[in-house]
């Protein structure tokens, strides 16, 4: 039989290289994660790279603005920190966000007593901002005098119906109902239809009525008639679409038969990306 002492000290050196072997498997896979993309990047990373039982460590979550344009109202923090212990971790930014700034942040969390030679965990972080997608569509209208005379001397050219407008987060579709230019008859209506998806690798929040405006230039006089909105909620990645009349005049083509018109829409959206780190614990 093998003598208690050495059958000791065999399983404490087992348990040391069972560990040794875990921190040769941090060491090469770094215990880093990283959200790739051209909007909001947030990566995570534990220092040091692992934890023991009953100890300390700091996350830092750093947050790199891509997009080409400033960001709003950016919040940054963890919100579920598996079975390590935190007192919050939370950072409002006091002025927005740059394009391409880079801003990082610091969380002590703690770890708990465990039995196991060692145990998985996760911490998960998220970041929001608040941003605008604008957009200006130009398009045509004529009377049925000028839609006459082109279609007669073949100058009548059919533009497209469908444009899209994005940023790193989300589209604009924007459909007519019919390829311009519009030709105003009493008899005939005409439609814009506006779609809006997430194209980003986070979550966008609900769009109330606020948040959303498509109408001409000129304010005084408005041919985009759109009834009013209510809260969208996305439907997975795209929202209902919202339907407005083109509802033009002769006053407003004016004496020359033809006019360009130009649609203004702007969307203010919220949006929250997130990421999680697994951290391993050793007892």
């Amino acid at each position: 039989m093998v003598d208690s002492f050495y059958l000791e000290q065999i399983i404490v050196i087992m348990r040391y290289a069972i560990i040794i072997a875990i921190l040769s498997v941090l060491a090469i896979s770094g215990c880093t994660s990283v959200t790739t993309g051209n909007g909001l990047v947030v990566s995570l990373q534990a220092d040091p790279p692992f934890a023991f039982s009953n100890s300390a460590l700091d996350v830092h979550i750093d947050v790199d603005n891509h997009n080409m344009k400033t960001l709003r109202n950016v919040v940054v923090e963890l919100f579920d920190t598996g079975m390590l212990k935190s007192e919050g971790c939370r950072r409002e930014f006091s002025r927005p966000m740059l394009p391409n700034e880079f801003q990082s942040i610091s969380c002590r969390l703690t770890t708990p007593p465990i039995n196991e030679s060692s145990i998985r965990t996760e911490v998960n972080s998220k970041a929001s901002f608040e941003s605008d997608l604008s957009a200006n569509q130009v398009f045509e209208i004529m009377n049925e005098g000028e839609y006459q005379r082109r279609t007669a001397t073949s100058d009548y050219q059919l533009k497209p119906s469908n444009y899209v407008y994005r940023d790193s987060n989300v589209i604009i579709e924007i459909d007519f109902s019919e390829q311009p230019p519009l030709v105003i008859r009493s008899d005939k209506k005409y439609f814009v239809y506006f779609t809006i998806k997430n194209i980003g690798n986070g979550f966008i929040s609900d769009i109330k009525p606020e948040d959303f405006f498509a109408g001409t230039s000129e304010r005084n006089m408005n041919i985009i008639d759109c009834p009013p909105m209510t809260t969208l909620s996305p439907n997975g990645k795209t929202f209902p679409r919202i339907a407005c009349e083109i509802k033009a005049t002769p006053d407003y083509i004016g004496l020359g038969g033809f006019r360009n018109s130009e649609i203004m829409i702007k969307l203010t959206y919220k949006y929250e990306v997130r990421n999680t780190l697994g951290i391993n614990i050793l007892r």
